[in-house]
């Protein structure tokens, strides 16, 4: 569906495996993926997928313009640009790539929140709190540059994020993912523990429209669900304990029942699935989450 440096975003449309995903297309110098042209119109065919041995890959104006700004830069500039971006040439998968990266990079910055939100979407990850553009083009960016980093640079991206178990992931896939579930624990919605992708975007539109409301909203929609209101609440406690709740909706039964455990909520073999009888029994108080 599309590509993203060396990983493409699949969709699977016969056989067994994950219904969509992401997978590298090469390893170093060995090709993994070939395109298939019987299957792909010349405008579907992703630049940089490589072409079948019976077909001789054509060379694409699109993507000589991609590179032209800065692949005859200096290696001494061409470095200098890359740092002013958070980036070195050596820190890629194929430092080769570093000038179309930095094209990208810059094209970010010219794209609407829109275009934004659905290029971050679009690769798995969830978008900042807010919608400001400045935030969503680096969560762009930092996409983009994390999808061409060498295993390496993962892992001092990871360590430097501090994320947890980062020493166990073995591979770039695995980095990236670890990387994607934490723009979700930002947000407060646990991508992992969810059934799919599509309900966790779902959840996200919800979490968004809560945090966009004033107190008065909120504190109306805390009352309709029995969720306790403070005589002075606060617009980031009340939209908060509504995510909470929101989140506990859309959990599949097993994963509400670790919840209720977790929590000392006792259950008695009996969880419901309707949204007010899951408000009930697992109303935060005081504002926890």
């Amino acid at each position: 569906q599309e590509l993203a440096g060396d990983r493409l975003h699949y969709q699977l449309v016969e056989g067994g495996g994950p219904a969509t995903g992401w997978v590298s297309v090469r390893l170093k110098d060995k090709v993994l993926l070939l395109q298939r042209p019987d299957l792909c119109s010349e405008q579907e065919v992703p630049d940089d997928i490589p072409a079948t041995p019976s077909s001789p890959s054509q060379s694409r104006p699109s993507q000589c313009t991609q590179k032209e700004k800065y692949a005859d830069l200096p290696e001494m500039e061409l470095r200098k640009v890359c740092k002013e971006f958070g980036f070195t040439p050596g820190g890629l998968e194929d430092r080769e790539l570093a000038p179309a990266l930095l094209e990208r990079l810059e094209l970010v910055g010219r794209a609407s929140v829109v275009e934004l939100k659905n290029e971050i979407r679009k690769r798995g990850f969830a978008t900042p709190s807010g919608f400001v553009k400045e935030d969503m083009v680096q969560r762009c960016r930092d996409i983009l540059m994390w999808e061409h980093f060498r295993l390496g640079e993962l892992r001092r991206v990871c360590r430097e994020l501090q994320l947890p178990h980062h020493e166990g992931a073995q591979t770039r896939e695995a980095m990236l993912q670890l990387l994607s579930d934490t723009t979700w624990q930002l947000r407060g919605i646990p991508v992992w523990r969810l059934p799919s992708l599509i309900l966790a975007f779902g959840l996200l539109d919800q979490v968004d429209s809560l945090e966009a409301k004033d107190v008065e909203e909120l504190a109306l929609m805390c009352e309709k669900r029995g969720l306790p209101v403070e005589d002075f609440p606060e617009q980031e406690v009340l939209a908060e304990r509504l995510r909470t709740v929101v989140v506990w909706e859309h959990l599949p039964l097993e994963e509400l029942r670790r919840e209720c455990e977790a929590m000392g909520v006792p259950i008695d073999g009996a969880v419901s699935r309707e949204p007010d009888a899951v408000g009930e029994d697992l109303r935060p108080q005081g504002g926890c989450a």
